[in-house]
């Protein structure tokens, strides 16, 4: 640890030499003190050992500012190639104004909101990567142009209305997909399979029950739906995070819905309906560790490979009930307890009930 004025005082060889030594010491060290060095210059570093905290000064010369903490590996900081974050993520939304040809989603966050006259889109700004997500509100009339640029949604053009949000997704960086949830919940108008869309929200903290045992844990407040004759329903997308119990153990978290008294469980083929590995989240084997998933369109998992299918409920097949029902949305493990820490992240799930 060594501190220093930075100022080399006239002095006999021995002094003025022992000086440049404590100096260099301070240069070397970053500065590193129990308290704030007494000299400051903008941009200075300073390895605050009280704290462990190493800190810049800012540009007026009047505060220190946090880098990260010392003993961490990058300082603290989320790696580049991604990592375990401890708190939560606010993702502040953006406005955009709405082109037919140039309205860039992409640059200012995961949600943007258009603005403007209502416009005919038949393409938009290049993605930066491609696989790259974002969801988009409407503010008007616009139109979706279904085309070799965009994808559209029952591979028809359609109208949207004000509030009707979009979730556009990347193929390429220049070829793009979307879908379109209503914000009155009706069908898709123009689409080959009619979707109405569901929100279901729950800023709890929920142990989840055994699904495996026939039990299960509600998530969020019931809703009305009219469910199709034919055709399916969807978990669309999943925002939340799932903290593991302390085992060192796979966890894994499954999604359903029950209407009345029967559960029935989002799964892929022949698992469709029942509680299997193949329909659930997989955490890992990590003690009191937790996964966080931010909206994205859910993909089923088994074991530690995604099997790239967006798990669904057939509705003829299982018998679901059709017509105008009360439905809640819920949740239950496999093996080993897992909790959904809505208190953290808003746990948020999208059903999509799609008629064939």
């Amino acid at each position: 640890m060594a501190q220093h004025d930075s100022v080399i005082d006239n002095a006999n060889g021995a002094a003025f030499r022992a000086d440049i030594n404590s100096a260099l010491a301070a240069l070397f060290s970053l500065n590193s003190g129990a308290s704030a060095p007494t000299f400051t210059v903008a941009y200075m570093l300073w390895a605050d050992t009280s704290t462990g905290v190493l800190k810049i000064r800012n540009a007026a010369n009047s505060a220190w500012i946090n880098l990260g903490t010392m003993a961490s590996a990058n300082l603290g900081m989320l790696p580049l190639a991604g990592g375990n974050l401890t708190g939560a993520v606010n993702d502040k939304g953006f406005t955009v104004a709405a082109n037919a040809t140039t309205t860039d989603i992409w640059t200012g966050g995961n949600f943007c909101t258009l603005t403007g006259a209502a416009v005919t889109f038949t393409d938009v700004a290049d993605a930066p990567i491609a696989d790259a997500w974002r969801w988009v509100r409407s503010n008007a009339a616009h139109t979706l142009t279904n085309n070799a640029n965009i994808q559209v949604q029952g591979n028809a053009n359609l109208t949207l209305a004000a509030g009707d949000m979009m979730l556009w997704h990347a193929i390429t960086t220049t070829t793009f997909e979307v879908w379109i949830f209503k914000d009155d919940g009706t069908a898709v108008v123009g689409s080959s399979n009619p979707v109405t869309t569901r929100v279901v929200t729950d800023t709890s903290d929920i142990v989840l029950a055994l699904a495996a045992a026939g039990t299960q844990s509600n998530v969020g407040s019931t809703f009305s739906v009219n469910i199709p004759a034919t055709g399916y329903i969807e978990l669309a997308a999943f925002a939340g995070r799932i903290l593991n119990n302390a085992t060192a153990s796979v966890h894994k978290t499954c999604f359903g819905i029950r209407i009345g008294t029967t559960n029935y469980w989002f799964g892929q083929g022949s698992e469709n309906g029942t509680f299997n590995v193949k329909s659930c989240i997989d955490s890992d084997t990590t003690a009191s560790a937790y996964v966080e998933i931010n909206g994205s369109p859910f993909y089923a998992k088994s074991a530690t490979t995604i099997d790239g299918a967006t798990p669904v409920i057939d509705i003829v097949a299982l018998g679901v009930p059709t017509g105008v029902q009360t439905v809640q949305f819920i949740a239950g493990y496999q093996t080993n307890t897992v909790t959904l820490k809505g208190t953290v992240k808003t746990t948020r799930a999208t059903l999509a009930f799609v008629t064939t």
